[in-house]
């Protein structure tokens, strides 16, 4: 949202259409629109879009290949500190630093003011601890998650998900994946 916002990345369909285009992937247009053009609003859209690029697509190629040969767990840290929700941004990278750290002090600490101290706490024991156990033990699980954190493989994609609520989900992203195979933006 915040790079969308900022005009950083493509903020319309001819955008995307010249991005594919200048890379020689014109004729993936049409299943970039079918992909992510029912995703809500134009922004919702290109947020998603540009999201997967970002983030998520060589995140899960790197998962993928990686749990062939050893133990991988994934996550996804979903809740948005009081300050982005209402400023419309909503969950993004970084931000959960403060809280995998225990410092609300450091960088993008300040926009966790205003967040429950209950919702802090519970995600600072939660990721804290995943991160202990995975250091002493190879395995993030420990008691205080609110659900047994999966592996990960590249078959079902079990994602810890770090939220109010936390929970694992199953990611499907065959399409997502197929579409982004090999896809070269910015050679």
């Amino acid at each position: 949202t915040e790079f969308y916002d900022l005009g950083w990345v493509p903020t319309s369909w001819e955008q995307v259409e010249k991005m594919l285009s200048m890379s020689g992937h014109a004729d993936k247009l049409e299943a970039f629109k079918n992909t992510y053009g029912g995703a809500g609003s134009e922004k919702d859209q290109f947020v998603a879009l540009s999201t997967d690029s970002q983030f998520l697509i060589g995140s899960v190629q790197v998962a993928d290949a990686q749990s062939e040969y050893n133990d991988v767990w994934m996550y996804r840290f979903d809740y948005a500190p009081l300050a982005l929700r209402e400023s419309g941004v909503g969950a993004a990278h970084g931000y959960e630093l403060p809280i995998c750290l225990g410092n609300l002090k450091g960088p993008y600490g300040d926009a966790w003011n205003g967040t429950p101290e209950k919702v802090i706490g519970k995600l600072t024991v939660e990721m804290t601890g995943a991160w202990l156990s995975f250091a002493k033990n190879g395995d993030p699980n420990h008691s205080e998650l609110d659900t047994c954190w999966e592996k990960y493989d590249s078959t079902h994609r079990k994602t810890y998900v770090f939220d109010e609520q936390s929970h694992v989900m199953e990611a499907e992203l065959s399409e997502r994946l197929t579409l982004w195979r090999g896809l070269e933006l910015y050679p």
